[in-house]
């Protein structure tokens, strides 16, 4: 389910990236770069401190700095953070395919604004 997230979120926001596995995190996600002022990291991670189960994740970056995510309207799925993480969350569990896609694209045009 995440590779095809993954691969529609893209094609539905007319995005390029490679999928992959970050070595460093564990977590299958993509980077694209939107414009000089904003590039955009999303996938699923692995549990952690933050979410105790697996969750799918983005945020945005202004060069390697996280953007602040604490004046953003409240996501339909999931949730904005923005102590340490930047960005958002979902929790995988009892979630499908349309409503990762509709997170993912939600956050990603919120971050356009």
């Amino acid at each position: 389910m995440t590779q095809s997230s993954l691969e529609k979120t893209l094609a539905v926001n007319g995005l390029s990236s490679d999928i992959r596995i970050w070595p460093h995190h564990f977590d299958s996600g993509a980077y694209v770069i939107i414009s000089d002022d904003l590039a955009i990291g999303f996938g699923l991670a692995v549990p952690d401190t933050m979410v105790t189960e697996h969750y799918f994740y983005i945020s945005g970056y202004k060069g390697h700095s996280g953007l602040d995510t604490s004046k953003f309207d409240a996501l339909s799925l999931g949730e904005w953070k923005n102590d340490g993480f930047k960005g958002a969350v979902l929790p995988a569990t009892k979630i499908n395919e349309e409503q990762v896609v509709q997170f993912f694209t939600e956050a990603i045009n919120t971050y356009k604004k």
